[in-house]
């Protein structure tokens, strides 16, 4: 991977954008990352809430992750990886719809019992 210039800025939104780390809605007049480089002959930008930029260089911090293929982005995120999410980010975590009860705890659909007596209880995956 060859990357021939990249720079990182933090400005105030002028209007509304997405994040590109965790898919929800950068606000008008909030701060966020806008990082833009050329890479490989490619060039891009990434747009971020500053705690999910944060979350994410951490959390590539904490793995080795250097860049390219190793790179690791929130919609990647291993089980292990969400449980220190949701510990060391709560705010990024709850933006993206993820609890440590996800995994620690079944959750049941609300028609989980059928008929009449039942004593089946079905278990909805996540």
């Amino acid at each position: 991977m060859t990357v021939e210039f990249c720079g990182e800025s933090f400005p105030v939104a002028r209007k509304s954008h997405r994040c590109d780390e965790c898919g929800h809605e950068i606000a008008k007049g909030e701060r966020y990352s806008y990082w833009t480089g050329k890479t490989d002959g490619q060039v891009g930008t990434w747009k971020s809430h500053v705690d999910c930029r944060e979350a994410v260089l951490k959390l590539n911090k904490l793995h080795g992750s250097r860049d390219g293929d190793e790179w690791l982005i929130l919609s990647d995120l291993e089980l292990d990886d969400r449980e220190w999410l949701c510990e060391h980010f709560p705010a990024v975590a709850a933006r993206v719809g993820w609890s440590i009860y996800d995994w620690q705890e079944p959750r049941l659909c609300n028609g989980a019992f059928f008929g009449s007596g039942s004593h089946y209880v079905w278990q909805v995956p996540r």
